[in-house]
């Protein structure tokens, strides 16, 4: 008998002699890292039986029934979990020990239920096993920790996947006994997607395509929220209006690309999204509207919108230095930079100010700053000291904040810990 397993793309076979020696390497180690040695070897070889039977199974990611998911997305989302959970740490005791979730999520969880469901009289060290264990198993901020971690990642999973101008995908825990062989819990996350919402609206005289600029939350068969605006921000336009959606032209699209890389498309994406949730908005002369677009709460520049129909469209992204930003009018009549010196100096974009040499130049920060634009050295520190991870993590939580939801995960079937609670699991007697 064998079970095949995922490693980099390939499939390794063990077989369930393996599988087991595995499953109480992992379980040796957890009770080694959170209570020390000895301990491990006081639970009986029986009890480790019973813990392998209804082990958690490894996550797993899958089209939810009746979806189709593009096989390069299932590949990234998997890729993106087993990275994820394998570098981001759960503290699972006072004292401050770590373990990686993914060792949390699968030999962690079931070393909780078995201590729970472990009687004094069950064998004769099993107090001394509960006690030894109890920095782990009693320290339930460990848990909720975790549980919120989770749910991070499971959004974190549909957003690096979604794009503004094609799919919003999402994702939903849902664990499942396999009664085949025992009754481990098998732990599916699934997957959801849905088209962007388009339509075609004139700019300039031309019809142009905008896409609906929407946010999908994890956790759920379809939670949808719609990014608007209040028509109180908008001035006298917008008084016809208690919301405004917001809808957002593949120009803007470009031009954040063009002019905020070393950013990536995705992040560069998602600070789109939380600039607009908390929408900072200058009214212009001519009717349109300047927001500022925040990369970690710096300000960047400003995505320029206008009023079309019962809408606002986002119609492109100006860099803070660009000569219709008010930060760029003082930068020209300070330094006297016209349009094709800013071109020239290339200062019309995150990645000049993303070099080492601009952050040590004290003339040119103190230049900068007089006009306005003194957040673009902090955008420098920003990007070099950023990581993915970080990145990722935080977006996620300010989204679930500020929407004010978040799932509770029920990570084992209810029935998972009643059985540990009887006398016979598999037949057998404790």
């Amino acid at each position: 008998m064998s079970k095949a397993k995922r490693n980099g793309g390939h499939h390794v076979r063990f077989t369930l002699e393996e599988q087991k020696r595995n499953y109480r390497k992992r379980v040796e180690r957890l009770c080694l890292t959170v209570a020390g040695p000895g301990v491990y070897q006081m639970i009986p070889k029986k009890d480790l039986h019973r813990m392998f039977v209804i082990r958690a199974l490894p996550f797993e990611i899958y089209p939810a029934p009746g979806q189709n998911i593009p096989d390069d997305v299932l590949r990234k989302m998997r890729k993106i979990y087993l990275s994820l959970s394998r570098h981001e740490n759960v503290c699972v005791t006072e004292s401050g020990i770590e373990i990686p979730l993914s060792e949390f999520l699968t030999t962690g969880l079931n070393l909780k239920f078995y201590i729970d469901g472990l009687r004094d009289s069950d064998y004769p060290d099993a107090a001394a096993v509960k006690e030894a264990l109890a920095p782990f198993t009693s320290f339930e901020e460990g848990f909720d920790k975790a549980d919120e971690l989770f749910d991070l990642l499971l959004n974190v999973l549909g957003f690096e996947t979604s794009y503004l101008d094609s799919y919003l995908y999402w994702t939903r825990f849902a664990p499942s006994l396999r009664r085949e062989g025992g009754f481990a819990v098998e732990n599916h996350i699934y997957v959801y997607c849905r088209k962007r919402e388009e339509m075609k609206v004139k700019i300039g005289g031309m019809n142009r395509t905008v896409f609906r600029v929407r946010i999908a939350l994890s956790g759920s068969k379809e939670n949808i929220l719609d990014v608007r605006i209040p028509g109180e921000k908008l001035g006298p336009a917008g008084a016809r209006k208690n919301m405004f959606g917001i809808y957002i032209q593949q120009h803007a699209l470009m031009r954040l690309m063009e002019r905020l890389a070393p950013l990536d498309r995705i992040s560069i994406e998602d600070h789109v999204c939380t600039s607009l949730l908390k929408p900072v908005v200058l009214r212009q002369g001519d009717g349109s509207y300047l927001i500022e677009m925040r990369v970690s709460n710096i300000k960047a520049g400003y995505l320029l919108a206008e009023i079309i129909g019962d809408i606002l469209v986002v119609k492109t992204f100006l860099f803070i230095t660009n000569g219709g930003t008010p930060e760029g009018r003082r930068l020209q009549q300070i330094a006297g930079l016209e349009r094709p010196d800013r071109e020239y100096l290339a200062i019309d974009r995150l990645s000049t100010f993303a070099r080492a040499d601009i952050r040590d130049d004290k003339n040119l920060e103190a230049l900068f700053t007089k006009a306005g634009c003194g957040c673009l050295f902090a955008l420098h520190d920003e990007v070099k000291r950023r990581t993915d991870l970080e990145e990722d993590l935080s977006v996620m939580q300010m989204l679930t904040k500020y929407f004010g939801i978040r799932e509770k995960h029920d990570f084992m079937v209810p029935d998972i810990l009643e059985r540990w609670q009887i006398k016979s699991v598999t037949g057998s007697e404790r």
